[in-house]
């Protein structure tokens, strides 16, 4: 089972004074199938009925696919895993703090959690994911350069 359980996840989210939660922007387009494979997941299309056919192959994991989450989840976590001696904190909210396309840290110490969300940012960017949606009840961690979209604050 790759997905984490979210009880233990809310659980560990509450132990902290400061906290953020931010989401993968577009998880399933960011993970490109392997060359071989694309021709399996086809798009058919046309313009109009007097058009004719045209095929396409997808490049990235499609939604609707039952192993969809499983193949995002995958590359997600090998990548966390793969990274975990350059990003330790970053890779261990990967590993153990995220659910589906959404992340959860935190940190008594508002240095640090600036620290953890700059790792975060920077592991992610390596595999070509964005973080996006950000919130927490730190505003000085939403007003940033690398937080530029929809970023709330919580008291």
């Amino acid at each position: 089972k790759l997905q984490a359980d979210i009880a233990a996840i809310l659980l560990n989210f509450r132990q902290h004074r400061y906290v953020f939660r931010c989401d993968i922007v577009k998880m399933f387009r960011q993970v490109w199938l392997n060359p071989a494979d694309r021709c399996y997941q086809q798009i058919i299309w046309r313009n109009s009925p007097s058009d004719p056919i045209q095929f396409f192959e997808l490049n990235t994991i499609s939604f609707g696919m039952s192993s969809s989450p499983y193949l995002a989840q995958r590359v997600l976590r090998q990548h966390a895993i793969n990274c975990e001696d350059r990003y330790p904190e970053a890779a261990a909210i990967v590993l153990r703090n995220s659910y589906v396309d959404d992340l959860v840290g935190g940190s008594n110490n508002p240095e640090q959690l600036g620290h953890l969300k700059h790792q975060l940012i920077s592991l992610l960017e390596e595999a070509g994911f964005e973080l996006g949606k950000w919130c927490s009840n730190l505003p000085a961690l939403l007003h940033s350069e690398d937080v530029l979209d929809g970023a709330v604050t919580f008291p």
